[in-house]
């Protein structure tokens, strides 16, 4: 629900926009008690007349005038890397940092 949704402090972590250096929207939201034995990080699509869905790894948005976004997330040495591609080009480059050492990167 909407209400479990509350946006997260500025002061608390480092997320940027990589590609237009936009402000980023982070929210924290309660999850259920067994997720917190690891770490999770997840996205979520919000939009009006958007179909969205899971294929493999990917979050794949279709608009209502069939433009196909397809969002993807990767780690770094030290942060989590969520991008948006619409056809080749990078639409959106969002990074948020851990402020750790992450022992097995997966980005490319």
């Amino acid at each position: 629900m909407a209400s479990d949704f509350t946006e997260a402090s500025s002061d608390e972590l480092l997320a940027t926009n990589e590609v237009s250096g936009e402000r980023v929207f982070v929210y924290r939201v309660r999850v259920p008690r067994l997720w917190y034995v690891a770490p999770f990080i997840g996205v979520a699509a919000v939009g009006k007349n958007m179909n969205t869905r899971n294929a493999g790894a990917e979050l794949v948005s279709v608009d209502r005038g069939h433009g196909i976004r397809r969002a993807g997330l990767c780690t770094s040495e030290e942060g989590v890397h969520l991008v948006e591609r619409t056809g080749a080009s990078e639409r959106t480059h969002l990074y948020l940092s851990v402020g750790y050492a992450i022992e097995s990167p997966t980005c490319r």
